[in-house]
């Protein structure tokens, strides 16, 4: 009997029955399974599907645990659409990417992958190459956020896109310039093993870890605070120098998050514009000079303030300081009650107050430290030391003076 049907439809049930039986033959092996018995041709109709809305590019059409149990290094990925695809633990993959459908680069882990080809053109996002082989990335790829470029050569200075969340540790010869016209964010970025050049002008940087990188001449990157591009933030408030006061203000320079190992800042925070530091880390810094009312609400919550420097006639007043360390820092007053000292490391910091009880009943005082000792412990034998001591000394001289003149 004659079966009425279409030979794309007939090729259709074929493939499908194969892919049936590959999966039940491969799921119960050990071993990694070799099709050098199937063609190209072959292999791309049963392990490939093409994508919907008429698109010419192809996609995995078996499970992901089938697909690592199959060798792949005969398996031509011309066409591929890289979206979200894991290639981890998959074996023999080989990939030029300059063939990939669209060149279109989005959510792929490429471990254990090699690349027949450098980058060239198209879009990387959201993709992590730790592990890879061969990736060899031309500054005509247009970056897109939350790389992590491990084991990637770049080639050409990065100049495009917006690098956001990316991290660089582990490549090698990435430069980013920076500035207007260029990368203009480096948020949350790690840029261990990158070069920088350029000026941060009207840049974000908030979350980025500079932490291991440098300009291309090997020495400390250059920030001017100033320079920074500003953020919003909901009901901020900015010191006003002129007029004595806070006045409202939407629009801060944010360098929360940051670690600033190897940066040396030409200029002093504040006190022309308000800062958002919560969380940043100035060891290793140079240059950090900050004016307190310019901080953000006066948050200081999580900074490690080594390295920094205060003009001693400006008082922190009324802070956050929760998980705050003053350790390493110069010139930083502490005055009267905090909104919070828990876990604080007051190391460094001077304290001035009208009423010593009042710093014994701040938020979180028991947990704050001073050196390798409770801050309260130090603070009650500063407060014995100074008045006290004299006090004493004064009193005895009083009762010296009455039983003289009892004789």
């Amino acid at each position: 009997m004659k079966i009425a049907i279409g030979e794309d439809k007939k090729r259709k049930i074929i493939i499908e029955k194969v892919r049936k039986e590959l999966v039940q033959a491969v799921e119960k092996q050990r071993n990694i399974v070799k099709l050098d018995n199937f063609t190209a041709d072959e292999l791309n109709e049963v392990l490939f599907d093409r994508l919907t809305c008429d698109r010419q590019g192809k996609q995995f059409a078996l499970p992901i645990e089938i697909l690592r149990k199959i060798d792949m290094s005969n398996v031509n990925f011309a066409d591929f659409y890289a979206d979200k695809v894991d290639f981890r633990g998959m074996t023999g993959v080989k990939i030029d990417p300059n063939k990939l459908y669209e060149k279109n680069i989005r959510g792929c882990n490429f471990s254990g992958v090699t690349f027949l080809d450098k980058f060239s053109g198209g879009y990387i996002d959201d993709c992590n190459f730790t592990g890879s082989k061969n990736a060899v990335i031309l500054n005509t790829v247009k970056l897109g956020g939350r790389n992590n470029f491990g084991d990637v050569t770049f080639e050409g200075t990065i100049t495009k896109g917006n690098i956001a969340g990316s991290n660089f540790s582990g490549s090698k010869g990435a430069v980013i310039e920076v500035g207007p016209g260029k990368i203009t964010s480096v948020i949350d970025c790690r840029l261990k093993d990158a070069k920088i050049k350029g000026t941060f002008l009207d840049c974000y940087i908030a979350g980025a870890d500079f932490t291991g990188a440098c300009t291309e001449a090997g020495g400390k990157i250059k920030i001017d605070p100033n320079d920074l591009a500003f953020s919003s933030f909901y009901g901020v408030y900015v010191y006003n120098f002129e007029s004595n006061n806070y006045a409202g203000i939407d629009l801060v320079k944010n360098v929360s998050g940051c670690k600033f190992d190897g940066v040396k800042f030409t200029y002093d925070f504040g006190p022309i514009y308000v800062f958002a530091i919560a969380g940043a880390d100035f060891t290793g810094s140079e240059g950090a000079f900050f004016f307190p009312k310019a901080i953000l609400k006066n948050d200081y919550h999580g900074v490690k303030l080594n390295g920094v420097r205060f003009p001693t006639d400006f008082l922190i007043t009324g802070a956050n300081l929760e998980g705050t360390s003053f350790k390493g820092s110069v010139g930083a007053v502490i005055s009267g009650l905090q909104k919070s000292v828990e876990n604080a490391d007051l190391t460094d910091a001077a304290v001035i107050f009208n009423n010593p009880q009042e710093m014994l009943q701040m938020e979180g005082v028991k947990s704050a430290r001073y050196g390798n000792r409770a801050f309260t412990d130090v603070f009650k034998e500063s407060i014995s030391k100074e008045f006290d001591e004299p006090t004493k000394l004064l009193i005895k001289k009083i009762n010296d003076a009455v039983t003289a003149s009892d004789k």
